[in-house]
């Protein structure tokens, strides 16, 4: 990811940004998790990016990759518009 990224909104889980993916220099949604979150909640917050992978599908947001070494824990997904 680049280090730049833009402050979109606060969701259920975490924040979420806009950013560039450097393999593509597509432009991306970043969802991260809060470190606050219990485990349960984290779980669930995985879950969305394991559901996500399953499916390619126009209507259905593209999943790109979850970074999972470090704090915060984040989905990385298409970016799209208009939201």
């Amino acid at each position: 990811m680049n280090t730049s990224l833009v402050y979109l909104f606060k969701g259920n889980f975490g924040e979420v940004f806009r950013g560039v993916y450097r393999r593509s220099g597509e432009t991306v949604a970043v969802k991260t998790c809060k470190d606050t979150l219990s485990e349960d909640q984290r779980k669930k917050f995985l879950m969305e990016g394991r559901i996500l992978k399953q499916y390619d599908h126009p209507n259905i947001v593209r999943f790109i990759g979850i970074a999972a070494q470090r704090q915060p824990v984040m989905i990385i997904m298409e970016y799209v518009t208009g939201m």
